[in-house]
């Protein structure tokens, strides 16, 4: 089962994925990222924007760029074979957790995220899971 973990009181979900994702690339991690379409395509503007790290931008790449990637990004969770961790940028809780390695989830700091987040880490443990919390410092 994967290691499922929480972050949460992010006051900027998008720039907090971007460098999660640039972490995970760099410890040669594959993810597949999942949310709906504008949020992917602030990430992949939020990816181009660090240093360095413009290649993985996923969204906004060109098709043999985003082949080359770690970071693969889908409306859905049908993944590729070879992703091992799963960013959920969805309400979900995703099927088939047992193909993960690891889960991320990213829990805003309005209202209904913290509401939503919390429906999430309990579903998980629901499932036999023990998700790991890290609150934001700046919650």
């Amino acid at each position: 089962m994967p290691a499922v973990r929480f972050y949460t009181g992010l006051a900027d979900r998008p720039g907090f994925a971007a460098r999660l994702l640039r972490k995970a690339a760099r410890q040669d991690l594959k993810v597949w990222v999942v949310g709906d379409e504008a949020e992917l395509r602030v990430l992949s503007q939020r990816l181009w924007s660090l240093p360095g790290f413009a290649a993985h931008a996923g969204v906004q790449a060109s098709p043999a760029l985003r082949r080359r990637s770690p970071l693969r990004f889908s409306k859905g969770f049908a993944a590729d074979a070879d992703c091992t961790a799963l960013l959920n940028l969805t309400a979900d809780v995703p099927p088939e957790l047992a193909r993960w390695q690891f889960v991320f989830e990213l829990v805003g700091q309005a209202p209904e995220d913290v509401q939503q987040g919390r429906r999430q880490f309990k579903a998980y443990r629901a499932q036999g899971l023990a998700p790991e919390h890290f609150e934001s410092e700046s919650a």
